[in-house]
């Protein structure tokens, strides 16, 4: 770690897909706190990174995630406030939410 916000990696051999693989899920960089919380699991299951949203509510139960605005991304910030995802299986009840 060169500082805060710096990584060096050196690796032993060329690997022409080693950027490809850093955009993997299990290469996600995370902070040490984050890592402390194990004993709390609705934590490790919920996503975390520096898009340009944050998770702000997970529901299994409910089968829904919101997500609020990152106001730390460092690019430009999203439009949207939030955003709300829920997995509604049946087509019907799927169309109603949208009226």
């Amino acid at each position: 770690m060169l500082d805060e916000h710096h990584l060096k990696i050196k690796l032993l051999n060329y690997c022409p897909d080693f950027l490809d693989y850093l955009c993997l899920q299990q290469a996600s960089i995370i902070s040490s706190s984050f890592t402390e919380l194990k004993e709390d699991l609705n934590q490790l299951r919920m996503a975390f990174g520096t898009g340009p949203f944050q998770v702000a509510y997970y529901s299994e139960v409910n089968q829904e995630i919101h997500l609020s605005r990152n106001e730390n991304y460092w690019r430009r910030k999203a439009f949207a406030d939030k955003v709300i995802i829920k997995n509604v299986l049946d087509y019907g009840s799927r169309k109603n939410l949208l009226m």
